[in-house]
């Protein structure tokens, strides 16, 4: 079965409403909190110099599900505020609704970044 056929499910609601245009998030959690950090907000040098649309940080004082989407497209890139420094990961892209979305699981900075 396919990524894509996985996420078919019924969407969480929408969350972070005040997020660029471009950016949804979608949980079932009312605790989850999120702010666009830029690419002021990210930290790691070389994912900055690459070029970034947009950095969203998204946090809970419990655990984080959510589903963060995109509809610029872009490489994705997360990094895990479970470590210090942060660590970036390539997570699992898939499309749902013509959004290019990732699942989070923990705290973390969501970058879109520019396509080459």
């Amino acid at each position: 079965m396919a990524m894509e056929d996985d996420m078919m499910m019924e969407r969480a609601p929408r969350i972070c409403t005040d997020l660029p245009a471009h950016i949804a998030v979608y949980s079932n959690s009312i605790a989850i909190s999120c702010r666009d950090v830029g690419a002021g907000g990210i930290g790691v040098q070389s994912i900055v110099d690459a070029g970034v649309i947009s950095a969203i940080d998204i946090w809970s004082p419990v655990a984080v599900d959510a589903e963060v989407c995109f509809s610029i497209a872009g490489p994705i890139t997360v990094l895990d505020a479970s470590t210090a420094p942060r660590m970036a990961m390539t997570p699992d892209v898939y499309v749902s609704d013509n959004l290019n979305c990732v699942h989070l699981t923990g705290a973390a900075t969501v970058v879109l970044g520019e396509s080459s």
